[in-house]
C-alpha cells in the first residue's frame, strides 16, 4: 500500500473538490491510501482586500505550491480558474478531471427575474470579468465588490448587502446547492436564458447565463491536480483521473491567458468546446474599468488547438484589446 498526501485549502468547497478527486482515485487504486492535508493561504486569511492587492488569484495557489516543493504533500488539488498561467518551477498539471458546468449564475430572490431588477440595483461579484460582462448586459446596475467563500457571500445576499449575486455554477453544484444537469446546447443558445432554478436550502433562484451572455473564466468548472514534474509514480497514478478532452480544451483556453499576460488583473474569459475533430474557442477581454470589452470566437481542427488559442489572442488584440493591457486592476 502507498499513502499519498493531498494538499487542499480548508474551505468547504475546496474540501469537496479534493474529495471528488480522492474518490475517483480510490475507485481505481483501492489498495492505496489518500490523506487530505488542510493548508491555509494568504487569500484565505485576508478575506476583504481585493485579490489584485494581495497577489491575484495565484495567492490561493502559491502558498500551497510551497508545501508541494517542501515535500509536505505529494500532490495538490486546485480550482483550475485560480491557477496562474505560469506554474511553479518543477511542477506540472498532471491531471485535469472531467469538467463540471463551466457557466455562471446570477442569484436573486425567489420569483424575481434578474432582468426585472430595478435600475441601480446592487449586484455582488469579486470578478472583473463578470463586472465587464454585466455592464454590457445591464449598464444601469451597481456592481459591488464581494469576497469570501460561497456561504459568506450567500449570507451577505440574504441580509440585503446587494440584490443579486453572481457565482460560478460548478461551485454551487459541488456543494449540492444546485442540482440541474448541464445542457451544452442551451448554454450555447444566443437568446436570453430565462430558465430559473431554485437554490437548495435558500429562498433564492439561480438564472444560468448562456455563453453569449457571459464567457466563463479560463478553466472554470474544471479541477487541476498538480505534482512535482519528476515524481513519475504520482504522475502515473494521477493519469487515472485525467480527462483528455477537458485537458485539451482548457489547454487551449490557457494559451489565451498566457499570451495576454493575464492571471487575475484583467477582465478575461475563455471557453473551449470540442466537437468531433474540431475545437471552438470563445474568449473576451475588457477594459480595466469594466465599461468596454471585445469578444472573439474561432474554430480549428483539434490538432491545432494551441494555435487556435494564439489566433484568438491575436484577434482580440486586433479588435483593440492591446490598448487596454497593463492598465488598472481587477480580480476573478
Amino acid at each position: 500500500m502507498t499513502t499519498y498526501r493531498i494538499g487542499t485549502r480548508s474551505s468547504r468547497l475546496a474540501m469537496q473538490q479534493s474529495l471528488e478527486v480522492v474518490r475517483a482515485l480510490e475507485a481505481v487504486y483501492p489498495q492505496d491510501e489518500f490523506q487530505l492535508v488542510k493548508l491555509s493561504t494568504k487569500g484565505d486569511k485576508d478575506k476583504s482586500s481585493p485579490l489584485s492587492k494581495i497577489g491575484g488569484k495565484g495567492v490561493f495557489v502559491r502558498w500551497i505550491e510551497q508545501a508541494l516543493a517542501q515535500g509536505k504533500v505529494d500532490f495538490i488539488v486546485h480550482s483550475l480558474k485560480d491557477v496562474p498561467s505560469e506554474l511553479a518551477q518543477g511542477t506540472v498539471l498532471a491531471a485535469i478531471p472531467k469538467r463540471q458546468d463551466p457557466g455562471d449564475v446570477i442569484l436573486t430572490a425567489k420569483g424575481m427575474d434578474w432582468h426585472d431588477l430595478p435600475n441601480g440595483a446592487r449586484v455582488g461579484t469579486g470578478s472583473l470579468r463578470r463586472l465587464a460582462q454585466l455592464h454590457a448586459l445591464r449598464p444601469d446596475l451597481e456592481i459591488v465588490h464581494v469576497r469570501g467563500n460561497i456561504d459568506s457571500r450567500l449570507d451577505k445576499l440574504a441580509r440585503g448587502d446587494f440584490q443579486a449575486l453572481v457565482l460560478a455554477t460548478a461551485g454551487l453544484k459541488r456543494l449540492q446547492l444546485l442540482d440541474y444537469p448541464f445542457d451544452s446546447q442551451r448554454f450555447n443558445q444566443k437568446e436570453v436564458n430565462s430558465e430559473a432554478h431554485i437554490l437548495n436550502n435558500y429562498e433564492l433562484q439561480a438564472h444560468a447565463f448562456s455563453l453569449d451572455e457571459m464567457i466563463p473564466a479560463v478553466g472554470q468548472g474544471a479541477l487541476a491536480v498538480q505534482c512535482l514534474n519528476d515524481d513519475q509514480q504520482t504522475r502515473e497514478v494521477l493519469q487515472a483521473v485525467d480527462d483528455p478532452e477537458t485537458h485539451q480544451a482548457v489547454a487551449c483556453e490557457r494559451v489565451v491567458l498566457k499570451a495576454l499576460g493575464a492571471d487575475c488583473n484583467y477582465p478575461v474569459g475563455a471557453y473551449g468546446q470540442i466537437k468531433g475533430q474540431e475545437i471552438n474557442l470563445t474568449a473576451m477581454i475588457g477594459r480595466q474599468d469594466g465599461f468596454a470589452l471585445v469578444r472573439s470566437q474561432l474554430e480549428a481542427p483539434l490538432d491545432q488547438a494551441l494555435a487556435l488559442g494564439q489566433a484568438v489572442y491575436q484577434d482580440l488584440l486586433d479588435q483593440g484589446a492591446g490598448k487596454w493591457l497593463g492598465q488598472g486592476d481587477g480580480n476573478d
